[in-house]
């Protein structure tokens, strides 16, 4: 399956690398250029048991590569996988703004490309009642409701940092 994953932070790091392992082909993708630079030459963009030699890997096999470019991720994949940081405000609320952007850039690049069949998949944490706002904003941004063919689904990451990749598998 060809993937994109957008976040390479500690989870989507984790996820790339680990979905490449698999067999799958994956597309890292972060507004960070040094997290980009750092996949792209087989390094790790954080600490974790294990995790640069999986990325080094998958790299040097060619099954995983990054990018900045939305607009490329999207259109060598069927599927993106959004695993961006939820950090808490200060009275304790989740915040939303990074999961809403990259919904947005994604819905724009289906739209642009004219893609029929795409599946978005939020990793990110968040409460169910957030999954409804994005649902919305996505549909919006496509002006498509979501049916078969275009598919919004919700999977929580449930990664240990130190323990991650025993986690994943």
């Amino acid at each position: 399956m060809k993937l994109s994953v957008f976040g390479l932070g500690y989870v989507g790091a984790v996820t790339s690398a680990s979905l490449s392992k698999l067999g799958h082909r994956v597309i890292g993708v972060d507004i960070d250029k040094s997290k980009v630079e750092a996949i792209n030459q087989g390094r790790s963009p954080l600490k974790e048991q294990g995790l640069e030699e999986l990325i080094y890997d998958q790299v040097n096999n060619g099954s995983l590569y990054a990018t900045c470019d939305n607009i490329e991720a999207v259109s060598k994949s069927d599927v993106s996988i959004i695993c961006v940081g939820t950090p808490s405000s200060s009275k304790g609320k989740i915040i939303t703004k990074y999961l809403r952007y990259v919904c947005e850039e994604i819905a724009q690049a289906i739209k642009k490309l004219k893609k029929e069949k795409y599946t978005i998949i939020i990793r990110s944490t968040c409460p169910p009642d957030v999954h409804k706002e994005l649902k919305s904003l996505i549909e919006n941004k496509i002006k498509k409701k979501f049916n078969k063919k275009i598919n919004y689904i919700c999977h929580p990451e449930f990664l240990r940092e130190g323990t991650s990749l025993k986690d994943f598998f």
